[in-house]
């Protein structure tokens, strides 16, 4: 999967994500308390969602995977806190899941993800709505401070080949098809050659997080004809 290593991203990249990741689950966890000692019930549950990616480091993932370990954090130490008091906190940790986040990827752009996964496939959200109902209930009491999966086997490893967006930087290689995504949408010939083939693709903003690799490997998400394919890289390898 593409990625952007540390050097590559912004202090604008790293409030957004951890204004989104971190201080949303913090205020959930903050006010969902609050809300379980004033209605002086028997305890309650904090169910955080977390991710894959807070159990395993990914390459190219540091600003995303630090939020996620973050959530489990934050859930772990909750639930110590709230143990003596029949509050329990737990998380779940989803891996590829068909949402809203995949935006209108078609077919081919899901089959990427489900080759990535030990069990081949992706996972329906109510599985992990299946996990929360079970840990809001009475029969799970005393599991507390657990980052469950939800995943396929994927958390138990798998093959996730990262690039870094700007490789030239070390290697002085000049663009052609074999390029990053990244490099290449920088340029603006290069751009003018992708607005060609995709027209609309530098404003998708879902893609953008596959900059780091290149269009040949990225080929499959697109769904692009072969023969579309071939004549966009054959016209960047003229850059």
């Amino acid at each position: 999967m593409g990625g952007t290593p540390l050097h590559e991203s912004e202090m604008a990249d790293y409030n957004k994500i951890f204004s989104l990741n971190s201080e949303g689950v913090f205020a959930g966890m903050k006010y969902g308390a609050e809300a379980i000692f004033k209605s002086k019930s028997q305890g309650g549950f904090l169910i955080n969602v977390a991710s894959v990616a807070g159990l395993m480091p990914q390459c190219g993932q540091a600003l995303y995977t630090a939020t996620k370990f973050g959530v489990i954090g934050m859930t772990r130490v909750a639930a110590m806190d709230y143990a003596k008091y029949g509050i329990t906190v737990n998380a779940i940790c989803p891996g590829y899941t068909r949402t809203s986040i995949f935006g209108d990827a078609g077919e081919a752009a899901m089959s990427f993800f489900e080759k990535d996964c030990p069990s081949e496939r992706m996972g329906d959200p109510r599985e992990c709505a299946y996990l929360v109902l079970f840990l809001a209930s009475d029969m799970a009491r005393y599991i507390s401070g657990a980052a469950i999966p939800v995943d396929g086997a994927l958390a138990a490893g798998h093959a996730s080949v990262t690039t870094w967006k700007h490789p030239e930087l070390i290697t002085g290689e000049s663009l052609s098809s074999r390029s990053t995504i990244a490099a290449i949408m920088e340029d603006p010939i290069g751009a003018a050659i992708v607005n060609r083939y995709l027209p609309g693709f530098a404003d998708n903003e879902q893609i953008k997080q596959a900059y780091g690799m290149t269009f040949k490997a990225l080929a499959p998400m697109l769904g692009l004809p072969e023969n579309v394919l071939n004549a966009l890289l054959e016209d960047l390898d003229k850059l």
